[in-house]
């Protein structure tokens, strides 16, 4: 009876609790429709803000306002002779001589940025820092068949574009890492020889690449722990290369083709966002051209040269596309992106509510593409051992994809050595140095299996056979361990199969799944690693802490076969850089 008695206490009980519960549900729906109610309120004043702006943005636009920026001199041969010292030395001197914060945001006395003005104030976080169009100018006198340097040609926001300034050296040096090559082009009444200057690519298709400039950003660093580059340490800097004419050099019936590169520069990782962006400001200049020309009946030579000499470096519709982009919206989890444009559709774009894959989703469809799972499981155990790996390929795509794809799928450990995806060819003495590497290079030096370098993986990605693509000595191979235990290899060499047979530049549905699940499993497995290392090493109050003993801690807790991998892990820098983060030791 007693037990009968102490069951309907318990309901009774229980039953009064969940009534309870559900009172404060209802209490805290109500209060939420009110936010919510309240919210809508705000977002139709936000919209008519927004319009308001908006207007005033088309308005400042079209006069075109400038401010100048004076730009510190450097010397940029400064690098190259720095690049070959001590990893410390190497490091702070990347920092230093290709800072783009001081290239790009540093104020001078008496000189105001162009975007401190209240009514242009872009957001923070912003998408964005800076736009650049490269090439060659006009006037200057380039032979075809010759090799040249790239100026910078346009800039936003507006700068005093000063081009003997190392900076912008800088820039144009790592937008064309050999240099711009200026040829002729043959003219026909048809003009059917250059259909493909008018029609620039407007898709990823080896005509993009990101390179990477270290940054000494003292801004506020990204709200997103787990995102890519959350603390700003790199710039990224998207570049898309076309070819355009030039319409004063002309010998007889020929043009001269220029390359030009349209180059955004973000702390943001969002890059298919900023190709999409890159691509509409293209397109924009393609309509406008052909518009152009069509109404130039007929369309012949003389109508297409008339538009090549009349047409601005820049339209305001274009300009108008970078002052929205810049000045509207900043880096949020799920973010609606529209851009409303007059010659070609909008631009809508939806940020992931995860931020934390914007890198990897983007490179590692690329870098699946392009080698063996056995190549690249090897590679990615050789770079997490700190072994230098140097990626070739006169696609510049796809070096960036593998150098930043490895680079990403280290996560939670980071890379902390020497990292360019695009190393220019003045600077190829780099890879002297006695430091670990990851790098990529449009054309491997013609000596690159002499004895000095010995200690580089090379990978060649223009090698026709996927099989051969990977060179490297005896003593590294042997030297390079991989891990055995809960069937890693095996459980990533399933999906890995669905990058064969073709180079991917856009993932279907099925290769998107597929990288989801291997970028997943090989985060779990670094994260097992760590896991393995006490909850409280004992000297940890005396902010010391004994990287050797915590070594053979997470060793012997370590599955057997997994022992010799981890031997190779626990004596490098990435592994103390990584137990100091755990710890939370500065």
């Amino acid at each position: 009876m007693q037990s009968k008695d102490d069951e309907i206490l318990y309901w009774r009980d229980r039953y009064f609790s969940i009534l309870n519960q559900n009172q404060q549900l209802r209490e805290k729906n109500a209060e939420l429709i009110a936010s919510l109610t309240e919210a809508s309120e705000r977002s139709k004043k936000d919209q008519e803000l927004i319009e308001n702006l908006q207007s005033q943005i088309k308005a400042l636009s079209q006069r075109q306002q400038l401010d100048y920026l004076t730009i510190p001199n450097q010397q940029i041969d400064e690098l190259a002779q720095t690049l070959c010292g001590s990893s410390n030395t190497l490091q702070s001197s990347i920092s230093k001589a290709l800072s783009m914060k001081q290239m790009l945001h540093k104020e001078t006395e008496g000189q105001l940025n162009p975007f401190s003005r209240e009514s242009n104030t872009p957001k923070a976080n912003k998408l964005f820092e800076e736009f650049f169009i490269l090439g060659i100018s006009e006037d200057r006198k380039v032979r075809p068949g010759t090799i040249a340097e790239a100026e910078v040609l346009y800039q936003y926001p507006s700068r005093n574009i000063t081009n003997s300034s190392p900076q912008y050296r800088a820039i144009g040096n790592f937008s064309f890492p050999s240099g711009v090559t200026v040829r002729y082009l043959g003219l026909t009444e048809s003009a059917s020889d250059v259909h493909e200057v008018l029609r620039p690519h407007q898709k990823r298709e080896g005509n993009s690449f990101v390179f990477t400039l270290k940054s000494n950003s003292t801004e506020e660093k990204f709200p997103y722990e787990n995102m890519a580059n959350s603390e700003k340490e790199l710039l990224y800097c998207c570049c898309v290369i076309i070819e355009d004419l030039s319409t004063d050099q002309q010998i007889e019936n020929t043009h001269i083709i220029i390359p030009k590169c349209y180059c955004l520069v973000s702390y943001c990782p969002t890059f298919e966002l900023h190709f999409e962006i890159l691509y509409k400001i293209l397109a924009i200049k393609q309509i406008q051209r052909l518009s152009s020309i069509s109404e130039r009946s007929p369309y012949n030579r003389g109508s297409i040269e008339s538009v090549f000499r009349k047409q601005r470096m820049i339209s305001d519709e274009e300009i108008g596309l970078l002052q929205d982009y810049y000045t509207n919206y900043s880096l949020i989890p799920t973010l609606q992106i529209m851009i409303n444009l007059h010659s070609i559709n909008d631009i809508y774009y939806s940020l992931p509510s995860d931020l934390s894959l914007l890198d990897s989703s983007y490179f590692c469809p690329l870098l699946f593409s392009l080698l063996e799972f056995k190549d690249f499981f090897w590679l990615l155990c050789a770079l997490i051992q700190e072994k230098s790996v140097v990626f070739v390929s006169r696609n510049l795509d796809y070096v960036s994809s593998c150098v930043l794809g490895f680079y990403s799928l280290l996560r939670p450990f980071n890379w902390t050595h020497l990292l360019t995806p695009i190393l220019p060819e003045s600077l190829k003495d780099v890879l002297e140095a006695p430091v670990p590497l990851l790098v990529g290079l449009p054309t491997a030096p013609q000596s690159y299996t002499n004895k000095k370098y010995s200690h580089i993986i090379w990978v060649i990605l223009d090698e026709p056979k996927i099989s051969k693509r990977i060179l490297r000595t005896n003593a590294i191979s042997k030297s390079v361990k991989e891990p055995f235990a809960n069937n890693l290899k095996n459980v990533l060499s399933v999906p890995y199969k669905k990058f064969t047979g073709r180079v991917c530049y856009t993932p279907s549905s099925d290769q998107k799944n597929a990288y989801d699940g291997i970028i997943d499993e090989i985060g779990r497995y670094w994260q097992s690693i760590l896991e393995l290392l006490p909850r409280q090493p004992s000297r940890l109050e005396s902010k010391y802490l004994d990287i050797e003993e915590l070594g053979k801690i997470l060793i012997d807790n370590a599955p057997s076969g997994d022992v010799k991998f981890l031997e190779k892990v626990v004596s490098t820098q990435i592994f103390i850089n990584a137990v100091e983060k755990v710890y939370h030791i500065v």
